[in-house]
């Protein structure tokens, strides 16, 4: 109970880092050009933010320093697991749909978004079998990793021209870290993965991904970032549990 209640800890967190974002929307770009004004503070804090949850994510996993996932472990979660677990994946599965609804002519964005909309099912299937996923997760445990992936380049290549970065960089960090920490969870499932990397990794997605919610695009995007970020926590208490 204690480990699902602490589930709440990167979400408050998320929050904040939300109101920091806002903060610097607000007030650190000139109103004509969009581009940055020279010694924002609003900048300064957001970055201090990520770099501060980055080494309290470290400092955290450090008492699970070398300790693998035992692969029975990861499926036991429960009912928490189930209603988290089914919210994500009906959120990343409406995300990937706006996504593809959008018309775009580029065929990464197609084909990112097919892999969304087929991740959001493979998640939505291990959710709804908990427990009796365990040594039959096959692929599914890997899309989400592979969809966020493709995403990413998608979203980096969307962006790039942008001559101010800090405009989208926050988002870029945030879909990096929920890309490594879905990789890592899903090795953990399969037994062979370390949970004090994946916790560290885990509480930076999250709040990360819930800090730059409001920089989200399109209603898909926000979508996804969202979902993919819940999904992490659905594993949150098996993060915790020893092995027997």
């Amino acid at each position: 109970m204690k480990a699902k209640l602490s589930a709440l800890i990167p979400i408050v967190v998320g929050l904040l880092g939300m109101v920091l974002e806002r903060l610097m929307a607000a007030t650190a770009f000139e109103a004509g050009s969009g581009l940055a004004v020279p010694g924002a503070k609003a900048i300064v804090l957001l970055a201090a933010f990520f770099v501060l949850i980055l080494l309290l994510a470290l400092a955290a996993s450090l008492p699970m320093r070398g300790r693998k996932a035992v692969m029975e472990n990861m499926y036991h979660i429960g009912a928490y697991g189930l209603v988290l677990g089914i919210f994500a994946a009906l959120c990343v599965m409406a995300g990937g749909v706006l996504q593809l609804l959008q018309g775009t002519a580029q065929k990464a964005e197609l084909a990112a978004a097919v892999l969304l909309i087929a991740a959001g099912i493979g998640m939505f299937w291990l959710a709804m079998r908990g427990s009796r996923t365990c040594g039959t997760a096959s692929v599914w445990e890997l899309l989400p990793g592979f969809g966020c992936c493709l995403w990413l380049i998608c979203f980096y290549q969307d962006n790039a021209r942008d001559p101010e970065i800090t405009h989208y960089c926050w988002s870029l960090l945030a879909m990096m870290a929920i890309l490594l920490a879905l990789y890592l969870q899903a090795r953990c499932a399969f037994g062979g993965g370390y949970r004090g990397r994946t916790l560290a990794l885990t509480i930076c997605a999250v709040v990360f991904g819930i800090a730059v919610l409001p920089e989200a695009e399109s209603a898909g995007e926000l979508l996804l970032t969202a979902g993919l970020s819940l999904w992490l926590l659905r594993r949150w208490p098996c993060l915790f549990r020893e092995g027997e």
